[in-house]
């Protein structure tokens, strides 16, 4: 069960058929490592992240599962995931 907190940052999230999440809420904070907490996502730390190339929305988009390492984005731009 969400908490208050949780359940006021949830719902400044929209969420877009493609995939793409939008923050209607203030801004002052990293939204994206909030949002990848909240989610149960860990995001490396002290690391630059990117976008991934198939992000439609670029910069406005907040879901955590469209940012990565350098690594990532280079496996993710040839097809790939360190998965494979």
């Amino acid at each position: 069960m969400l908490d208050a907190v949780e359940q006021a940052i949830w719902a400044d999230v929209q969420r877009h058929e493609n995939g793409c999440w939008t923050w209607h809420g203030q801004s002052g904070c990293n939204i994206i490592r909030l949002l990848a907490e909240l989610s149960g996502k860990q995001l490396p730390v002290l690391r630059r992240m990117y976008r991934m190339p198939k992000c439609v929305l670029g910069k406005e988009c907040v879901n955590p599962d469209h940012v990565g390492t350098a690594e990532e984005w280079m496996l993710r731009n040839h097809g790939y995931t360190l998965e494979e």
